[in-house]
């Protein structure tokens, strides 16, 4: 066969598995299950933290680091925008907004505070939890490589996800919100329930900045921050035993979202999500530092230098200053 000949084969559609995966593009994390926002679509503005010891903490990288392309169809990313629009429409534009108190009882179980969301239809809310978790898991993204759920978890997720999301014809959704919500209550017996808790901050003034987290250690429960909203998945047995985030005392198996009801938003004190993310910031500079002294041990070595605690140090500092000085714009 000549080099002319040679064809490229587009990967199939990863929810579907039926179409080309032919949208590039497709944001992993949606920015609708957020309240803040890291910028207008094409616009954004993202700062990444790893452990990376040459990682430039000034670089902006916009929306680069959630975004993958041939992982899906068209059609599917129509469909899972469907159900972002019912999301963005019910809970991201409405839920701290005081005119719409009334959307979002609140209540108290104990010591815990939550509110019950009662105006989207379950299922919704359910399948915006699913997608982003599932998205997060089969994305090759660097960002994402903690979260890998099992073969047959992934599997189980995308199932549930295919079968609830509207139908496309021509590439458009050929159903109104209305005649779908009416379709998935008329079938919620066919609809998988994951077990999750999920929290959110109760109010952020502060909302410039955007965090996500996926911890490489727990999975029961899996322990996920996606800005202000802390997401507790369990797939395979409910036994919180992990408690990487301290919240635990936050929730109580009342509070499970699990049937066809009002999902439950388990309101974490500002106070508590501010040092949870502290927390991840000072776990990761240690990390980072680490990392860096041991970069600078090998440099040392290779060169034939001595190893000096003073010289490494100085090292140390040489390099953080460098990597971390903001460029000029």
């Amino acid at each position: 066969m000549s080099e002319s000949e040679v064809k490229i084969v587009t990967p199939k559609c990863r929810l579907c598995l039926k179409n080309d995966a032919d949208q590039t593009g497709s944001h992993i994390t949606s920015a609708f299950l957020i309240a803040s926002q890291i910028g207008k679509r094409g616009e954004e503005r993202s700062h990444v933290i790893t452990t990376d010891s040459d990682q430039d903490y000034s670089e902006n990288s916009g929306d680069h680091e959630i975004k993958e392309d041939h992982i899906f169809c068209r059609d599917c990313e129509r469909r899972l925008s469907f159900i972002e629009n019912i999301y963005s429409s019910e809970i991201t534009r409405k839920i701290e907004d005081s005119k719409f108190k009334d959307n979002f009882p609140e209540s108290n179980l104990g010591d815990i505070e939550f509110l019950t969301a009662i105006r989207i239809n379950p299922i919704a809310f359910h399948l915006m939890i699913y997608t982003t978790l599932w998205r997060a898991s089969i994305s090759a993204k660097p960002i994402y490589q903690n979260l890998k759920f099992d073969e047959t978890t992934e599997e189980d997720l995308r199932f549930t996800i295919d079968l609830f999301l509207p139908n496309v014809v021509d590439h458009k959704i050929i159903q109104s919100v209305e005649s779908w919500n009416r379709m998935v209550e008329n079938c919620q017996d066919l609809f998988s329930y994951f077990l999750y808790y999920i929290l959110k901050a109760k109010n952020l003034e502060e909302k410039s900045q955007t965090f996500e987290f996926y911890d490489n250690i727990s999975t029961d429960p899996y322990q996920i921050m996606i800005n202000e909203y802390i997401i507790l998945p369990f797939f395979s047995t409910l036994n919180h035993s992990n408690d990487f985030f301290e919240v635990k005392k936050y929730t109580n198996p009342a509070l499970l979202n699990n049937h066809y009801e009002p999902p439950r938003i388990i309101v974490l004190s500002n106070e508590q999500y501010l040092a949870i993310i502290e927390m991840i910031r000072t776990l990761a500079v240690k990390q980072r530092i680490k990392e860096i002294e041991q970069d600078c041990i090998r440099e040392l070595s290779a060169k034939g230098e001595p190893i000096v605690p003073e010289k490494i140090k100085s090292m140390i500092e040489e390099r953080v200053h460098r990597i971390s000085v903001p460029k000029p714009d």
